[in-house]
């Protein structure tokens, strides 16, 4: 038998790398922009076009190469970072591994021109596929300037998994946004498709921040501030004002590198704890500065995951900080913020007012997260008889919830994710549900007895469904009518979320809304739907909606879907409020009326049974 292991071909080997390196345009404008930080720019431009997939642009003022420097940055595993092995474990730049450009080159079409400050001539390169098809002199300014064209283009398989460009363009904003948020000295300039997008000055942190997330942020910011021997820690994060359902801008930096860890992310949102509802978000931008040998910022290549030494103890010291930063605002506010009264309120243990429960017989549901109202579900119980057989209803004049109930249970459980489930499923077993023995746990679940055992119901996965289904319903048969504002109200948002909603300003005017573009960012609205109640908070609204987009989306899809997982999303009431005994009945009357009681719109399992030979074997094993 012949041998059969042979070496790639450089062409194949670096097409291989690339996969690593190079995901997206993306990942093409975060390699590109760090070699520009490292090169010691004071002033970096991004131009893209068409989300990045026809031009990527990179202008920097920095160091420049030598046409030496320059031909060989080209080349793979080739740097000016690392000399040996030691330098491995003491990094201080962003980028060291000398794959960014060879990647890039691998898989696209790229220029370069670079010349040092005290060259006479610039050297210009260009490679296609990782092959030098001129270099020449050229006159040009000091520092560097690299084009990256038709990304993908000798790779048409990889090029079509790329996203919509508006979704292709979200993601370099957000890298854009990373590196403008971790250098805030450097003055930073983005163009889209001939757009001036952003055009930051260097800054204080705060300014910076206030300048990309805009709409009067500044108001809303603690500063963070410590000093321990094993790392310092300072930034800015968001008063409870600033919280919201879904993650986002949440911002950690180590060494000035944007890294991802739930472990650390948890620290931050803990310190919250008892000032934030639960399943609520935090805004902040903070940075870690620690001594690099007792890191490890390349166990990905992305280089946003970072192995330390003592990752508990960063987790001590962060929590203690964002603790020690919400507590200092309550007794000394920062000269330049004002303090925040429901902060103070939170901290200090004082309890507000106990919403109200209206008994309205008005079916639309509440805008508050906090409040369900006891008749709220009432609207469609009677559909019981039309989706379920052999209901058995037994009422009493001494207790009008005092009933029991037949349904077909359909629980998929082949697949518990499955949000697509179509109801299909073959009836498995026939439960009765006895409505008078129905308790909370831990003010989060609802556990009631069912002929097998016992029902497991998550109270916000179960009021996730009924909004969702109520809600599209509502704006999927209802008219384009539009209810003009006496008052029309002005909302500004930041650049990703402005831009996005640009993108669906269409879809918007079709279903009622009369938007005005005064400018990039802000939006005048003189009318709104008349789905949407009279006194709704469009912000909020509005807030909710980008917020789902922002996700991994395409905007071409359903957008009545996206507007009612929105309204879920935001008022479904949320694990730690406590339910009466009418309310978890109603909740239970309404969640088995929907046409999917199974799971949310998000794939989340909304009840679970356990048969009382389960229970048995529970208390059997204990013994």
């Amino acid at each position: 038998m012949s041998d059969c292991i042979k070496l790639l071909p450089d062409v194949l080997a670096n097409q291989i790398a690339a996969g690593e390196v190079v995901q997206r345009p993306a990942s093409v404008v975060k390699e590109l922009m760090e070699n520009a930080i490292d090169a010691g720019s004071t002033q970096i431009s991004l131009i893209l076009k068409d989300g990045g997939k026809t031009l990527i642009t990179i202008i920097d003022n920095g160091v420049g190469m030598s046409p030496m420097d320059a031909r060989m940055s080209f080349e793979r595993h080739a740097t000016s970072k690392l000399s040996s092995a030691r330098d491995l474990f003491a990094i201080k730049t962003m980028g060291f591994r000398g794959e960014a450009l060879a990647s890039i080159a691998a898989v696209a079409q790229v220029e370069m021109t670079t010349k040092r400050h005290d060259d006479e001539v610039a050297t210009h390169i260009i490679n296609e596929g990782n092959k030098v098809v001129s270099q020449e002199a050229v006159q040009a300014q000091a520092g560097t300037t690299i084009a990256v064209k038709n990304l993908f283009f000798n790779i048409p398989a990889r090029r079509t998994f790329l996203k919509s460009n508006d979704v292709e363009k979200k993601h370099a904003y957000e890298e854009f946004i990373r590196l403008a948020l971790s250098h805030p000295e450097i003055r930073f300039q983005l163009v889209y498709n001939d757009d001036l997008i952003y055009l930051l000055d260097k800054s204080s942190l705060k300014q910076r921040v206030a300048n990309i997330f805009k709409n009067d942020i500044e108001k809303r910011l603690l500063s963070v501030e410590e000093d321990t021997e094993k790392l310092k820690i300072y930034g800015v994060i968001g008063t409870p004002q600033q919280i919201k359902k879904t993650r986002g801008d949440q911002y950690l930096f180590v060494n000035h590198r944007f890294i991802k860890s739930n472990l650390l992310n948890h620290a931050i949102t803990s310190a919250y704890e008892k000032i934030i509802p639960p399943a609520h978000f935090p805004f902040y931008v903070l940075f870690l500065e620690i001594d690099p040998g007792s890191i490890d910022v390349n166990v990905h290549p992305t280089k946003q995951e970072i192995k330390f030494d003592d990752e508990h103890l960063i987790y001590t010291y962060l929590k203690s900080a964002v603790k020690h930063a919400l507590s200092f605002n309550l007794v000394t506010p920062s000269f330049d913020f004002d303090k925040d009264e429901e902060l103070s309120r939170a901290w200090n243990n004082e309890t507000s007012t106990k919403p109200h429960i209206p008994q309205s017989t008005n079916p639309s549901p509440p805008r508050d997260n906090y409040r369900i109202s006891n008749d709220f579900y009432k609207e469609n119980t009677g559909r019981w008889r039309d989706l379920y057989e052999n209901i058995n209803v037994n009422k009493t004049v001494e207790t009008p919830v005092n009933q029991s109930l037949v349904f077909s249970s359909q629980m998929d459980n082949d697949n518990d994710n499955d949000n697509d489930n179509d109801n299909d499923d073959e009836v498995t077993e026939t439960e009765e549900i006895n409505l008078i023995n129905v308790i909370q746990l831990h003010k989060s679940f609802i556990i009631l007895q069912v002929k097998s055992g016992m029902m497991i119901i998550d109270q916000h996965n179960a009021h996730h469904r009924i909004l969702f289904e109520r809600y599209y319903k509502n704006t999927v048969q209802a008219k384009a009518i539009t209810q003009t504002s006496l008052f029309p109200e002005t909302l500004t948002f930041d650049t990703i979320r402005a831009e996005m909603l640009l993108t669906i300003l269409d879809k918007l005017v079709s279903v009622g809304f009369d938007i005005e573009i005064k400018d990039n960012y802000d939006f005048i609205i003189h009318g709104f739907p008349s789905f949407l109640e009279e006194g709704t908070d469009l912000k909020s609204w509005f807030e909710e909606v980008l917020d789902v987009l922002h996700q991994e989306v395409e905007v071409t899809f359903d957008f009545h879907h996206a507007m009612a997982l929105a309204y879920a999303n935001k008022n479904a009431i949320s694990r730690g409020k406590e339910l009466k005994h009418k309310e978890m009945s109603n909740l239970i009357d309404q969640l088995f009326a929907c046409d999917n009681p199974n799971y949310d719109e998000r794939g989340n399992s909304c009840f679970g049974t356990c048969s009382i030979s389960e229970i048995e074997n529970i208390i059997k094993n204990k013994i």
